[in-house]
């Protein structure tokens, strides 16, 4: 991907500007929405004992379809369609790939003397499910192979990034960081996103392996430093 093509996504998935120094509106959506390929839950193909990601052109045959992980950590690579898979068949997730995508998440995201707050909403997310916040940030443009610099939103030990989904999928989390998020930029794009843990562990400073424990559901690309709070 690189910098025309983050920037057009930049237009469509970034979330509100803030007005006159107020917070900043934010709202969450999953890499099918955002025009990419699913990197963390996988479906299987008809004759094949491996599993594969979903993409925009293919998901509306899958949705009814058991989504399952796989038995090794993979990297993401959300605009990359040659890194579908095949990949190795992990555990059945217990959910399908409808009910994985219908998931949502808003909320307001503020700078005050030098501290973020974040506070946010999410429905339709596994039912009981652990998960954490992160921070995100990428090179621009995009790096080959692309490779992302995640940190636990709050402390960097992590414990301050978990939160957890109730019986029916709904979910707040409210958090502070001790440096006001910068948004992005001509050469490093930064945003947020969430991580569901399917073995109900988190893993401190780091998420855990990619696809086959941990698995973004949702995430969105902070606007340009300009239209920060702070």
């Amino acid at each position: 991907m690189n910098t025309r093509t983050l920037g057009a996504a930049l237009c469509i998935f970034s979330p509100g500007l803030a007005l006159a120094g107020g917070p900043l509106d934010i709202t969450f959506v999953d890499h099918i929405t955002a025009g990419m390929v699913e990197q963390d839950v996988f479906v299987a193909h008809a004759g094949s004992d491996d599993v594969f990601r979903v993409t925009t052109e293919d998901q509306a045959g899958f949705l009814g379809d058991t989504v399952f992980a796989t038995t090794k950590g993979l990297h993401h690579d959300p605009a990359n369609m040659a890194a579908v898979g095949p990949y190795p068949k992990g555990r059945d997730l217990g959910f399908t790939l409808e009910d994985w995508l219908v998931a949502s998440g808003s909320g307001t995201y503020s700078c005050e003397n030098g501290v973020g707050l974040l506070s946010a909403s999410f429905s339709n997310l596994v039912p009981d499910g652990v998960y954490t916040m992160w921070s995100w940030y990428v090179a621009v443009p995009f790096p080959e192979p692309f490779a992302t610099y995640d940190l636990p939103f709050g402390s960097r030990d992590g414990a301050e990034a978990v939160f957890a989904a109730d019986a029916f999928g709904n979910a707040t989390y409210g958090g502070t960081i001790g440096t006001c998020l910068q948004g992005s930029g001509s050469q490093m794009a930064e945003g947020l996103a969430i991580a569901y843990h399917s073995d109900g562990n988190t893993y401190g400073p780091h998420m855990g392996p990619a696809g086959e424990v941990a698995h973004v559901q949702l995430f969105l690309l902070l606007p340009p430093s300009a239209e920060m709070p702070g």
